[in-house]
């Protein structure tokens, strides 16, 4: 079957509005370049399976709005990622100057396990560039990512940035730090029970489980290790609240 996967994880594209996510987007998915591509409102989604070391691979890429007025729903656009690209335009130096904001917002919303790639885009306009290559990769060794600029609009290293965050992803897969869906592996204390209800909670203790909840709603506690069924279970569950967590956002906010 030509959509089977082995492997499957969430990639978001960040980064100042107009430095061209969603046109990488469009370029790492349907490999082409739209001009004039308008501005993204809420939240685009986009899917495309890879080859990586031989394994297909499943990059599930959410790309948002920069504006400010967008910064409110990152912690739905944030959670479950296993892999960001922070996105600078080489001929805009006040984008790559909010990289560093970029940057705290995913140490601080995302998990301490996120693969990151910095990407500075629109190298096919060099003639116009303000930040120098070796800006961009020094920032980007002096904070533990990878870098490389790419054009949106030539396809130059877009797949690349892609596929070498899904190359450092699987390694972690491989080595145990995140599960096989590229998600933080979690006994899911600390979580909000909103997406848990009752009835999970007793099924849960069944299995051996210490799960409850406190007065403030939240899971104290559960089995370090659950069957896998059930896992995938309650990350879906997960996966559901965020989705409704993100769309609630948007609908919340109003865009002149």
């Amino acid at each position: 079957m030509s959509s089977a996967y082995v492997y499957g994880f969430k990639c978001i594209v960040i980064g100042d509005t107009g430095v061209g996510k969603s046109c990488l987007l469009l370029q790492l998915t349907d490999k082409r370049f739209r001009p004039g591509h308008d501005l993204t409102i809420g939240v685009e989604y986009g899917t495309r399976i890879v080859p990586v070391d031989g394994k297909p691979t499943k990059i599930q890429s959410w790309d948002t709005a920069g504006q400010g007025a967008f910064r409110s729903i990152t912690r739905s656009y944030y959670r479950g990622a296993a892999a960001a690209v922070l996105v600078y335009d080489i001929t805009r130096r006040e984008t790559f100057n909010h990289v560093a904001s970029w940057l705290e917002d995913a140490k601080q919303l995302a998990s301490p396990h996120l693969t990151m790639v910095l990407v500075g885009n629109k190298c096919d306009l060099s003639n116009r560039r303000s930040v120098s290559y070796e800006e961009g990769e020094r920032f980007a060794r002096e904070h533990g990512m990878i870098f490389m600029e790419a054009s949106a609009k030539t396809a130059q290293n877009v797949e690349e940035a892609f596929t070498t965050a899904a190359r450092i992803v699987i390694k972690k897969i491989k080595e145990g730090v995140i599960d096989s869906s590229g998600t933080e592996k979690s006994n899911f204390a600390g979580e909000e029970r909103s997406w848990l209800s009752k009835n999970d909670l007793i099924y849960l203790k069944n299995m051996g489980s210490t799960a409850d909840i406190d007065k403030d709603n939240i899971i104290t506690a559960t089995a370090e290790h659950l069957p896998e069924d059930i896992r995938q279970m309650l990350e879906e569950r997960k996966k559901k609240r965020d989705e409704e967590d993100l769309k609630a956002g948007l609908a919340s906010i109003k865009v002149d």
